[in-house]
């Protein structure tokens, strides 16, 4: 009677401390993966973003010239006028 007890209760206390162990684990392994989304994300979106807007003209965001900026800016105040 004593041995089945005694059984189910070391079954237990290794089941828990297995449990908290995987729970750790899982644990770092998304810290860990929230650092690698968010470094990746910084490199592969945030960084090109950065360079655009910092050596890139309006005009050639949008893939035209200054002078069909001129001419546009010149056709709406006849337009707006």
């Amino acid at each position: 009677l004593l041995t089945p007890a005694m059984l189910s209760v070391t079954s237990i206390l290794t089941e828990s401390v297995a449990g908290k162990f995987m729970a750790s684990v899982k644990d770092q392994l998304r810290e860990r993966q929230r650092d690698l989304v968010r470094d990746l994300l910084r490199q592969e979106v945030l960084a090109p973003l950065l360079y655009m807007q910092n050596y890139q003209s309006n005009a050639a965001l949008f893939r035209i010239s200054e002078g069909e900026l001129a001419e546009a800016e010149r056709l709406k105040s006849e337009l707006c006028a």
